[in-house]
């Protein structure tokens, strides 16, 4: 019976679509394990980054001997703070591996073949729903840099502020904006935006609150036009759009602080993921 590649890969982007955002420094990925053409495992990778989506198919008490094993990414080869996949892969026997995508991370590009030899393949067509999945990983490995996407709700008078309402969204779309935060490592916005709308810039979506994203606040920004930020963002962009530099928005000192807000003087690692929203200044345009 002829395996049906596109399915499987498909259903492996699928599970890793629940954990986008919410594994840290990793990326979330997703493997699905199939014999005789029916999924036997799944996994995706944990809450964090760890452990891996394969460990996680694998660590069920079945037989996986002869199996075929879908996943997104390309098996890590290296030892962190857990050992390899491809070692694990091995040990139980699995037949062949599929992946979607090559691992950027220098300890792992392009080595899963080495150590798996024949037993793995990287799928050569990939569903176009797919195609950009891992494209803020991507950009973080290659460049140290973060991927910004910038969400605007706008009305058709080409405004974002209402004087009557406190919304110009109705409460689909704002569930909807809750969802797409959870997907993001921290949103930058203006503390005079914040300060006036007393926004909360959380997920109020049940069982997503804790996965709000870090808030990042720039002076900066509220001084400026649209077009002028638009313009600073260009002149440090060494790449095509839609990919902007923003390793120069670091939240400035300060002591102030708000119940609803806490301002981020620095940050460990630079966020993989940012979204620019809440900023009023839009409707000056």
């Amino acid at each position: 019976m002829k395996q049906n590649h596109n399915f499987f890969s498909n259903l492996a982007f699928n599970i890793a679509e629940g954990n986008v955002g919410k594994t840290n420094k990793n990326p979330s990925v997703g493997c699905v394990i199939v014999k005789n053409n029916s999924v036997i495992s799944s996994g995706v990778t944990s809450i964090n980054g760890r452990p891996h989506a394969e460990y996680n198919a694998l660590s069920k008490n079945l037989n996986f001997k002869d199996a075929y094993m879908y996943v997104t990414l390309e098996p890590c080869t290296h030892h962190g703070i857990t050992p390899p996949c491809t070692n694990l892969i091995k040990k139980k026997r699995v037949k062949k591996v599929y992946y979607c995508f090559e691992d950027p991370d220098i300890r792992t590009y392009k080595k899963a073949k080495i150590v798996l030899n024949n037993r793995i393949k990287k799928i050569k067509k990939i569903d176009d729903r797919h195609k950009d999945f891992y494209k803020s990983y991507f950009l973080n490995k290659k460049y140290k840099l973060p991927f910004i996407d910038a969400k605007i709700a706008i009305s058709k008078d080409f405004s974002t502020i209402s004087k009557k309402n406190k919304w110009i969204t109705n409460s689909r779309s704002r569930k909807v904006s809750h969802l797409i935060r959870s997907k993001y490592d921290c949103i930058i916005s203006t503390s005079a935006s914040i300060n006036k709308d007393n926004s909360l810039l959380n997920c109020r979506i049940k069982g997503l609150n804790n996965f709000k994203p870090d808030y990042f606040f720039s002076e900066f920004l509220s001084s400026v036009s649209w077009s002028s930020f638009v313009a600073f963002l260009n002149s440090f962009i060494p790449l095509p759009s839609p990919f902007i530099n923003s390793g120069i928005f670091l939240p400035p000192k300060s002591n102030k602080t708000t119940t609803t807000i806490r301002i981020i003087c620095g940050a460990p690692i630079i966020p993989r993921n940012i979204i620019i929203e809440n900023i009023k200044y839009f409707s000056q345009m």
